[in-house]
């Protein structure tokens, strides 16, 4: 039986993180405020042995140097079960917003418009599907395949030290390049907000 609700961004996805299941994260992009929304809940899921697959798009300048860090730092611990990739200059753009947890049995996802962003998932008018499934459904073969096509796309790669500094001179090259550097700052909430 499949059940499908209008999610509430964040408290499902606080509870799809702690629902037992492996993780599966393909969002456009994620800000260090919009992760520590869900830190405890994604280190609940990590410390508890399970799977967490995180895949971001790096083309939009928006995840901000220090989240890709630190996304970076907790993939290479050698304890962690957790795995991270990044599209880079993605063509198409990727611009996913789906979140999975699958038990082997179940399989809980909600897809719509949030990002991994504060604003996202506290403030922003944003609409979502909850699903859940079992694991041999139509719709959960589906949407694993997807995730699965995302993650083992030829664009989506683990990022180097190398990648993040060329990300972090990048970022810092548009933010120098408006004569206003609060002008960017403005203009990138402008755009979290819009998505």
């Amino acid at each position: 039986m499949v059940e499908v609700r209008t999610a509430d961004q964040l408290k499902d996805l606080k509870k799809l993180l702690k629902s037992g299941g492996d993780v599966s994260i393909a969002v456009a992009y994620v800000t260090r405020s919009g992760l520590q929304q869900i830190r405890k809940a994604l280190d609940h899921a990590i410390d508890s042995g399970r799977s967490v697959r995180l895949v971001i798009d790096l083309h939009t300048g928006i995840t901000e140097p220090e989240t890709l860090k630190e996304l970076m730092d907790l993939s290479q611990k050698a304890d962690n079960s957790i795995e991270f990739r990044s599209f880079f200059g993605a063509n198409p753009k990727f611009h996913s917003k789906l979140y999975i947890s699958d038990s082997g049995e179940t399989v809980m996802f909600i897809v719509g418009s949030a990002n991994l962003t504060e604003k996202a998932l506290t403030e922003n008018l944003e609409y979502g599907v909850k699903v859940k499934c079992s694991h041999d459904e139509d719709i959960a073969k589906c949407t694993l395949a997807k995730f699965r096509e995302f993650w083992c796309s030829s664009g989506a790669r683990v990022p180097t030290e190398d990648d993040l500094n060329r990300y972090e001179r990048s970022y810092s090259k548009g933010l120098a390049s408006l004569s206003d550097p609060e002008e960017w700052a403005e203009a990138r909430q402008e755009l979290q907000g819009g998505y």
